[in-house]
């Protein structure tokens, strides 16, 4: 038996000594969940901790006392028994906890400076595949919320809006202004989209705001989970976050290709918090629409913040938790 196995087989023997013990000692119930390290000896970990009260069975109480086993940064693998870790941040000198935090994408945590250009390009495929003319052109650009010369973001206009919305309305305006059907119209405008998409040096382009690359990694290192719940597609958030390096950082993306219910619908939240088994009292939702803060208290999250880098502004998030200006308020200890 290799050394690696012996440890392992030690390790698991005596979690199960202190488990029996524990177990003839404590009124609280030991369930088995899923968790982010990995055992060389199977597919997944086991993670025993306690679960109180009715709490139905979707989710799990993830501030039990338990027992459990979890790999160390040199490699080995230690026994630990007590509190599950949650991770602790400061707004405004008041102190929350919180064991996943689910932010929006656009407006959150990227500027959406890069939004005008990419829409821009976008009206510009469009208008050649359709052979229009320059005054075509330019209402067509117009119409899909950036000025044709400068790539200005239009106040109000698609470039903030979901974007199936967004697909939907453009090929809703060639259909009607243009003469293709409607099928040709809304499959012409996804194909242009996805091809800037994958047209576009996103590494050039994308702009983190300020203060998220920081508090997700503070947030990663004190033991919370990370999710995106976003308006855009699966696949156009996962170029994002390659191109950025966040992959690493961020443990799930939930997309309307995902959950086709979106926000302020409480179900991409739900979806999260199942799949991650943690309950929404236990996590937070940020985001820069009122429309994040709705899904946040829709859901019955622990806090749902506003953060004013993007949509909405303080007077539309009256209902928020907490409002910030930026991430950089946001402080892990």
């Amino acid at each position: 038996m290799s050394e690696e196995r012996c440890s392992l087989f030690s390790v698991f023997y005596s979690l199960f000594t202190i488990y029996y013990f524990y177990s003839l000692f404590s009124d609280l119930c030991l369930s088995v969940s899923t968790c982010p390290v990995q055992f060389p000896a199977f597919a997944g970990t086991c993670l025993l901790h306690g679960v109180r009260g009715s709490r139905p069975a979707l989710y799990n109480d993830y501030t039990g006392a338990g027992v459990g086993v979890r790999r160390t940064l040199n490699g080995s693998w230690s026994i630990y028994c007590g509190e599950i870790e949650v991770a602790q941040f400061m707004i405004t000198k008041q102190v929350h906890e919180t064991a996943l935090v689910i932010f929006d994408k656009d407006g959150t945590l990227i500027s959406y400076d890069h939004w005008g250009e990419i829409m821009h390009h976008r009206s510009k495929r469009l208008a050649h595949r359709l052979n229009l003319s320059a005054a075509a052109e330019e209402q067509l650009c117009l119409f899909m919320g950036v000025t044709p010369y400068t790539s200005a973001i239009l106040p109000g206009g698609l470039v903030y809006a979901p974007r199936q919305e967004a697909e939907k309305k453009v090929g809703e305006y060639i259909h009607i202004h243009f003469g293709l059907s409607q099928k040709e119209a809304f499959q012409l405008t996804t194909d242009v989209f996805s091809e800037i998409d994958q047209e576009t040096d996103f590494k050039l382009s994308l702009q983190p705001l300020p203060g998220a690359v920081s508090l997700m990694e503070n947030l990663r290192v004190a033991g919370a989970k990370i999710a995106i719940a976003t308006h855009d597609s699966a696949a156009a958030t996962q170029i994002h976050l390659h191109s950025l390096g966040w992959t690493e950082l961020i443990d799930m993306v939930v997309s309307p290709d995902i959950v086709p219910e979106q926000k302020p619908s409480p179900q991409p939240i739900l979806r999260i918090c199942s799949a991650l088994d943690i309950a929404p009292e236990q996590t937070t939702m940020v985001g820069d629409n009122v429309t994040d803060v709705l899904a946040g208290k829709n859901a019955g999250c622990k806090i749902s913040i506003g953060v004013l880098t993007g949509v909405s502004n303080a007077e539309e998030f009256s209902g928020a938790d907490l409002i910030i200006k930026t991430l950089d308020e946001v402080l892990v200890v």
